[in-house]
């Protein structure tokens, strides 16, 4: 089973660092390779924005590129 972040704040947050972790720990520093997925409101408020993969967040080329976005 993959491992699971959440965020709530009320002010602008920046989640990069919170992510970066998890993505560690899906299959560097924890055996949470089973995938992983990230929800984001739109920072325009236009949605939501679904990142999701099957594969393990620590060798994902689409996690890295997510974690370095301002969301």
């Amino acid at each position: 089973m993959g491992e699971r972040l959440a965020l709530c704040a009320n002010t602008p947050t920046d989640m990069r660092f919170s992510f970066s972790g998890l993505t560690r720990r899906g299959g560097v520093t924890g055996d949470h390779a089973d995938g992983w997925a990230l929800a984001s409101f739109d920072p325009d408020g236009c949605g939501v924005r679904l990142y999701r993969e099957d594969g393990p967040a620590a060798f994902s080329l689409i996690a890295a590129q997510v974690a370095a976005l301002d969301l």
